[in-house]
């Protein structure tokens, strides 16, 4: 009984670490967004059959339009454009449609009050059955920061060139030196060792270095570029083609490890001219998205868990790796919804499932929260998976995608099955059982009874369950006879000791017939892992016949001590009458040996003598 309780128990922690492990992959989804956003990467999808262009929330940000119900998205989207980015726009999508392929496009973007973003995108077509383009799917990024930095390498080459100029040196290093104080990157000259000459407030800014102590130091000071570990040609590479584009760590004078940009160039043979940004955040957030994905996959294969999304004009499915192993599929097998309906869900469900899509899912737009059978397509074996799904609706309310999970939870089927199994046994065995078992909460609650039990006690089942054992009328007596206090009741005296009983004897009482059931009763405490009382298990047999025949010897015990006493009595009295004859035979022939007796009368008398004696001594 113990044992099957700690199953339960174990199968109900194990279902409940699932759900957090579910609420955690939600939690790492949301980390995932989160950092898209520091990533500025959104994301859009084009339909062309319903003229339909959906957004994520990062795509409102970047071209700043509110997302309100009532907003024309895609006017809103194309006035953004100059009309030259927008024919080149134009003319990749004809392109991308005639050839099926991807076309990558950077633009401006005109936002309100004059301000401008540069923006590239990355689109691929989406094709139906026919391989057909119905729409187009695709990223953004907001590149402004990079084409900054890009007009600041073209300001650099023109800053080479003025350099070079000597007619306009002096006018040239005025200009520079203006550029290079107000810079908001770093800017270093140095010599072709990497020891600064020059550096500007951002660079002291960056580093935690004042200008003083920059002076005195090298770039192999502060970064790892003349180390075997991190490009240890980086330096050497500069000298040799006047140029050095990277991305690095370097050390910041509190010690913290940082990163930044370094773009270079050479000057002259012995000075460079060098450029920093720190890139730290940018870094931190591209790690935390790499973390977060690696993760979030990670995740789903401990929880064996797949994703799916279905496109609802083609009915292709698009799958998650795990998805594919769970349905025994590989990347090339082309799913479909009719597919997975006729190839891989059990016939046995089939029905419920297309009754429950069509009704349900699409009719009222209720999630799809199913578990079926599957047969997996390589090794036709069964499995039993959890399917959830929500739809995805277009502006014109029509539905446009499924996106949803699917999780392997065969193992766990075969767990209920089993404990299921275990459970039927152990009803079958309890309810065949010679004695009564009944089983209490902490309060006394009946929580469970098998059939001898209702037998004994002469409740039904319905009457014992959930009734308390101090408000049932039970009618318990002593074996005096006495009625037996509540607080002696066998459940109650485990409550309060938090020990097992045994052998304790009981009898209950029919109010109707005065009928005496008696019973030995057993019993013992359950607790839990915390040493906290959980149940009470208690077992009894009727032991009335013995009872009975212990009556019976009892009183035959009785009157038999009663005849003896009457035996007894008897031959007192019967002694009594006897030895007062005796005594007057033995007398007189004690007289009459001594008269003058013929040898045989003296024989004789004397043989009388002695048998009077001995048979008075008898008595």
């Amino acid at each position: 009984m113990i044992e099957e309780k700690a199953t339960f128990e174990d199968l109900l922690k194990k279902v409940k670490e699932q759900e957090l492990e579910i609420k955690q992959l939600q939690e790492n989804q949301k980390i995932l967004i989160d950092a898209q956003k520091i990533a500025k990467i959104g994301s859009w999808e084009f339909n062309f059959l319903t003229n339909s262009l959906i957004w994520s929330d990062e795509m409102y940000t970047f071209f700043e339009i509110k997302n309100t119900p009532d907003i024309n998205l895609y006017a809103e989207y194309l006035s953004r454009f100059n009309p030259e980015d927008l024919e080149d726009l134009q003319s990749k999508i004809n392109q991308s449609i005639c050839n099926k392929k991807s076309y990558e496009i950077e633009h401006k973007v005109n936002l309100p009050n004059n301000k401008i973003k540069w923006v590239h995108g990355t689109a691929v077509p989406i094709l139906d059955e026919n391989e057909n383009v119905i729409g187009l799917r695709g990223i953004a990024q907001d590149i402004t920061q990079k084409k900054e930095q890009a007009e600041l390498i073209r300001l650099k080459e023109e800053a080479e060139i003025i350099l070079k100029v000597k007619e306009a040196e002096k006018i040239s290093n005025i200009k520079f030196k203006n550029y290079v104080e107000n810079a908001p990157d770093g800017v270093f000259v140095s010599d072709n060792r990497g020891h600064f000459l020059e550096v500007n407030p951002a660079a002291s800014q960056i580093s935690g270095y004042t200008k003083e102590e920059l002076l005195t130091m090298s770039i192999t000071d502060l970064t790892s570029l003349n180390s075997s570990e991190n490009n240890p040609n980086q330096f050497k590479t500069l000298v040799e083609t006047g140029r050095l584009i990277s991305e690095s760590e370097f050390k910041h004078k509190s010690g913290e490890k940082r990163y930044w940009s370094l773009e270079a160039i050479k000057l002259h043979d012995l000075q460079y001219l060098g450029f920093v940004k720190d890139i730290t955040e940018r870094k931190k957030a591209e790690e935390r998205l790499k973390e977060s994905e690696k993760f979030l996959k990670e995740t789903q294969i401990i929880a064996n868990l797949g994703t799916y999304s279905i496109d609802m004009n083609t009915f292709k499915w698009t799958c998650s790796d795990l998805l594919n192993s769970i349905f025994g599929i590989d990347e090339n097998y082309e799913l479909t919804s009719e597919k997975w309906m006729s190839s891989i869900v059990h016939p046995d469900y089939r029905e419920m499932l297309t009754k429950n899509l069509t009704e349900e899912f699409i009719g009222k737009n209720i999630p799809f929260n199913k578990e079926y059978k599957i047969i997996r397509v390589n090794d036709r074996s069964e499995r039993w998976v959890h399917g959830k799904g929500t739809l995805k609706w277009s502006n014109d309310n029509k539905p446009i995608k499924v996106v949803g999970t699917i999780r392997d939870i065969t193992n766990r089927k075969l767990a209920e099955e089993a404990l299921q199994e275990s459970k039927n046994w152990y009803h079958s065995l309890l309810n065949n059982l010679d004695a009564g078992v009944i089983v209490h909460k902490p309060d006394s609650t009946i929580i469970m009874s098998n059939s001898k039990a209702v037998e004994l006690i002469g409740l039904s089942e319905k009457e014992l369950k959930e009734t308390h054992s101090s408000t049932t009328e039970w009618n318990f007596i002593n074996e005096d006879y006495s009625p037996l206090a509540i607080e002696n009741y066998p459940v109650h005296q485990i409550i309060r000791t938090k020990r097992s009983i045994k052998n304790v004897i009981v009898g209950r009482k029919s109010l109707d017939t005065n009928e005496i059931v008696w019973v030995m009763v057993n019993g013992f405490p359950v607790f839990d892992k915390k040493r906290n009382l959980s149940e009470i298990v208690i077992s009894f047999i009727d032991i009335s016949e013995l009872k009975k025949i212990e009556s019976e010897l009892i009183k035959a015990k009785e009157q038999a001590e009663s005849a003896n006493k009457s035996k007894s009595d008897f031959l007192a009295n019967m002694s009594h009458e006897i030895r007062t004859p005796l005594n007057g035979i033995i007398g007189f022939s004690d007289l009459l040996m001594k008269t003058n007796l013929e040898k045989n009368q003296l024989e004789y008398m004397r043989t009388l003598n002695e048998s009077g004696k001995y048979f008075n001594g008898n008595y």
